[in-house]
């Protein structure tokens, strides 16, 4: 049980970590990329989101995708019906430039996201995570327990300009030859 219920508060979390990436960031900039890239995919994406951030001296550590967009880019092939990154499987590598990709079912199917890590923010654990189990009120005559599973902390941002958020649709576009 206590597995299961910190699981599912891990996830609460994670969730909530991320939905305050998702309003602090920066939005993607095609900059000298914008009209030039045939046939622009996600992978170039990300690539020019990755370029973004390191010309801003920053060092993108994670990228954050929706699992149906791993697998959608899992999938890419190129004009003669081959896998744009070889295999499918362990060639994506889940990584592009050395920058991990993380799947997260929080991200918005078509979002992304890349982040330099240790320079966006802190999360400042107040409480660690905890599990009790008890009676409360009836409990001793309903024969049940009341379970209370928590944790205290907070995501403080110290440089929103270490996150760049982006649609793969959108950006995708702003690439693309004209």
């Amino acid at each position: 049980i206590t597995n299961q219920i910190t699981g599912g508060l891990i996830e609460v979390l994670n969730d909530n970590i991320i939905t305050s990436i998702l309003s602090n960031d920066t939005a993607f900039a095609a900059g000298a990329f914008a009209n030039a890239i045939e046939s622009a995919n996600e992978f170039d994406v990300l690539m020019v989101a990755i370029n973004q951030l390191r010309l801003g001296n920053y060092n993108p550590s994670i990228i954050l995708v929706n699992p149906s967009d791993y697998v959608k880019m899992s999938l890419l092939k190129d004009s003669n019906n081959s896998y744009l990154r070889g295999t499918t499987g362990s060639s994506l590598g889940a990584n592009i430039e050395g920058v991990p990709i993380v799947q997260s079912a929080a991200i918005t199917s078509g979002d992304y996201h890349v982040i330099d890590a240790s320079r966006f923010g802190i999360y400042y654990n107040r409480e660690s995570l905890r599990v009790e189990i008890g009676e409360s009120g009836t409990d001793f005559i309903e024969n049940q327990k009341t379970v209370l599973c928590e944790s205290r902390g907070v995501l403080a941002v110290m440089d929103s300009g270490a996150a760049v958020t982006g649609n793969f649709i959108s950006d995708k576009a702003a690439l693309e030859t004209a």
